[in-house]
């Protein structure tokens, strides 16, 4: 995993010689306190944690971009090239650095870095297609995904977190999707496929799906959310507007 850089934060893999620091951060009981796994303010519970996350291939530590101190960590796991799933969690910050801007930078980093899909209307063609890689590493197209006149068919379930889109850099908002999504759609060969979808994966699937209908993500935020991203939006259309009469 490369390094990843924001004014707010910096997120890199982990080293060896990060564990005292890290741990420094972990081994506030108050973190953990309900938490699952509650004892890993324990330097040995701890220890263990660590190295998996090691291990893993997949882990970045987080660090304040002012001080250059970790303040905390998050994993990429499970990635399924069968399922198309991969999962971000294990994710603890200093309380220090709890609210804010910290939590929702850690998770733009995560998602940015990952790239993971794109619609056909979001770069003007006249189609039902979407195209996507889980992992957002475009040395791996193995794991490159094309669906054409995709479907939701089913959702169930409701889970809420920050989003983005590529059609409007730097403006994120909380936004309800479903948990569960099972889609339906021909493959590159033309074949109907049929599958059942969680957790990142299906999130992204279901904004993607949105730009076929015409929907934007801001159409699924609240008011008073768009209401205070409205100077944003005013200041991005006006841009956009700008670059359009520039270009006749």
């Amino acid at each position: 995993l490369e390094t990843l850089a924001r004014q707010v934060m910096a997120m890199r893999p982990p080293r060896a010689e990060d564990f005292d620091q890290l741990y420094a951060v972990a081994s506030d009981p108050l973190i953990w306190e309900q938490h699952p796994s509650s004892d890993r303010y324990k330097a040995e519970v701890f220890q263990q944690f660590f190295q998996e996350a090691v291990e893993s291939g997949g882990a970045l530590v987080a660090l304040d971009s002012k001080t250059s101190r970790l303040i905390g960590s998050s994993r990429f796991h499970g990635y399924d090239p069968e399922s198309s799933e991969i999962e971000i969690g294990w994710t603890f910050l200093a309380r220090s650095h709890w609210g804010g801007k910290y939590n929702g930078e850690m998770k733009r980093l995560m998602y940015e870095a990952k790239g993971l899909g794109l619609a056909a209307p979001q770069v003007a063609l006249p189609y039902q297609l979407l195209v996507m890689n889980i992992t957002g590493d475009p040395g791996k197209p193995e794991c490159e995904e094309f669906f054409l006149n995709p479907q939701i068919i089913e959702r169930k379930g409701i889970m809420e977190d920050e989003e983005g889109c590529l059609s409007f850099p730097e403006i994120y908002g909380d936004i309800s999707r479903h948990a569960l999504a099972e889609v339906r759609a021909l493959n590159r060969k033309g074949e109907e496929i049929e599958f059942r979808c969680r957790g990142l994966l299906s999130r992204a699937i279901q904004h993607e799906v949105d730009h076929l209908n015409g929907i934007l993500y801001i159409d699924r935020m609240s008011r008073g959310e768009k209401d205070e991203l409205k100077p944003q939006l005013d200041e991005l259309q006006a841009k956009t507007k700008a670059e359009l009469k520039a270009k006749k």
